[in-house]
């Protein structure tokens, strides 16, 4: 007998226990949704919640695992990119917004007769200064802020690890915190990855086990 459906790890309950209370239900649902639709749901924080998820929920089809590991493989591949891609776009749409908001600023100082060339040039820098420091970041939460250096040292410190996904789960948790907590936040995330790493890369390797058996009781 075979059976279709999703493979829960640990860390998609810890990620809806750091949810506050009234909202698990509703995305356990949304994710659920999403995952069946592929449509993400309209309010913000949940459709984060379920790209966040979504890399560290594996398909599962029952035994004869292990023949489509191949397959399984290139959908991961496929979900990462995804992620990239969706990363790129919000980028994108800031700095789209940022701009509109810069030129609108500019056109309206420059028909203002009562201002100075030099005002204006001013008052122009510093409309264009918050486009600049959204660039600045490769990831922008409420509490972690990531220059690019640092998200590639933690990528290659924690292989195991969807990072990206793993920073929105952790900042979400890290905004409720006290402020103590939120201003050590670099350290104690580090910390926090290292001990999930280890996880995900003993999960990984049990499901490899599981997969090699299951595909010798079929032989």
């Amino acid at each position: 007998m075979s059976s279709s459906g999703f493979m829960f790890y640990e860390n998609f309950i810890n990620a809806l226990d750091m949810l506050p209370e009234g909202e698990k239900e509703k995305a356990c649902y949304e994710f659920c949704r999403y995952g069946v639709t592929g449509e993400l749901p309209e309010d913000r924080n949940l459709a984060m919640f379920c790209i966040g998820v979504s890399a560290s929920v594996r398909k599962y089809s029952g035994r004869g695992g292990a023949r489509e590991n191949a397959g399984r493989k290139s959908k991961d591949s496929n979900n990462d990119f995804d992620l990239n891609e969706n990363q790129k776009n919000q980028k994108n749409q800031k700095n789209h917004n940022e701009q509109t908001k810069t030129e609108t600023k500019t056109e309206t100082k420059i028909q203002t007769k009562t201002q100075t060339k030099t005002q204006t040039k001013t008052e122009t820098d510093s409309a264009v200064a918050p486009a600049e420091t959204v660039t600045e970041y490769v990831f922008e939460g409420e509490v972690i802020k990531l220059k690019q250096k640092d998200f590639d040292n933690w990528q290659k410190a924690y292989p195991h690890l969807n990072l990206y996904a793993e920073c929105v789960v952790r900042d979400g948790w890290l905004a409720n915190q006290p402020e103590p907590e939120r201003k050590r936040w670099f350290v104690s995330t580090a910390a926090y990855f290292a001990k999930q790493n280890e996880k995900r890369k003993k999960q990984h390797d049990d499901a490899e086990l599981v997969e090699e058996f299951d595909f010798g009781d079929e032989a």
